[in-house]
């Protein structure tokens, strides 16, 4: 106990020791756990897309001819302009694995699911000795 932290020795006197109540809070967090995979894989599937588009836009300087009408003279001229353009300057598609994503949160919410399931099953043996 010398060794830890000060908070870490508080944490381990808070520790619940009985195994009834470890049991417990081992199913409540699996059960957290897997509600946010669960969240995680709808997620997934609403956005179930495998390619994935960016474009890039900047803005750039272009020279437009406008028309001109001087009020004094009377006369009407053409003037080159410089004006601010948003250009779409360069496109990238790619293609994204959300199926392999998905698989994998698939198979780790299958392990937590069994871990949570051996956590009930040591509480009803706790419960029922």
């Amino acid at each position: 106990m010398d060794t830890l932290e000060e908070d870490e020795q508080e944490l381990a006197r808070l520790v619940e020791t009985d195994p009834i109540r470890q049991a417990d809070e081992a199913i409540t967090l699996f059960s957290i756990r897997e509600r946010r995979m669960l969240q995680r894989i709808q997620d997934l599937r609403n956005a179930l897309s495998e390619k994935q588009r960016k474009v890039l836009q900047e803005r750039i300087t272009v020279k437009d001819v406008q028309t001109v009408h001087d009020d004094k003279t009377g006369q009407t001229r053409s003037v080159v302009v410089p004006i601010d353009k948003l250009v779409t300057t360069k496109i990238e598609e790619t293609v994204i694995r959300v199926i392999n994503d998905l698989l994998r949160l698939e198979e780790a919410l299958t392990r937590v699911q069994d871990k949570k399931l051996k956590a009930i099953e040591l509480k009803n043996r706790f419960v029922d000795a």
